[in-house]
């Protein structure tokens, strides 16, 4: 009996030593990666009161969502927000890191309120950071009353 949780203590101590270990390993960076993300955040909600065709597929990349028809509706629908006044807040609404045997990857999400000049509004981002890039994985845009 006194082998067996001789054996088992050990076990138990490696898994403890192994998540404070891996716990420290993923909060490398993540200062830098916090403030990085911040600043997506504000700059996508800087450019958004001029935004066109061509912002909407530099966002997107290769794969933009939709159709042509569906693309152009919703650059239409942006512009009737106005033109940026202020940006209010940008709050870090959550985060969660997740070690991986090919590195870390970091997950945000914000929330970010602005006033145009017709409407304020929120912008809510998901974010992912792998390696050294930061990939907008969803947004959602509001207009609050």
């Amino acid at each position: 009996m006194k082998k067996f949780l001789i054996w088992f203590g050990g076990i138990a101590l490696s898994f403890v030593l192994l998540s404070v270990l891996l716990l420290a390993y993923s909060s490398l960076g993540k200062a830098k990666w916090d403030e990085v993300s911040e600043n997506h955040a504000r700059t996508v909600v800087k450019n958004f009161s001029e935004f066109g065709e061509e912002q909407f597929n530099k966002y997107w990349g290769d794969n933009p969502p939709g159709t042509q028809e569906e693309r152009e509706a919703m650059v239409k629908w942006a512009s009737r927000f106005g033109v940026l006044k202020t940006i209010d807040s940008v709050k870090q609404i959550s985060y969660l890191t997740k070690v991986a045997l090919n590195g870390i990857h970091r997950y945000y999400v914000y929330d970010a309120y602005a006033t145009y000049s017709n409407s304020p509004v929120r912008f809510r981002f998901w974010f992912n950071i792998y390696g050294d890039s930061l990939t907008v994985r969803n947004m959602t845009i509001n207009s609050v009353k």
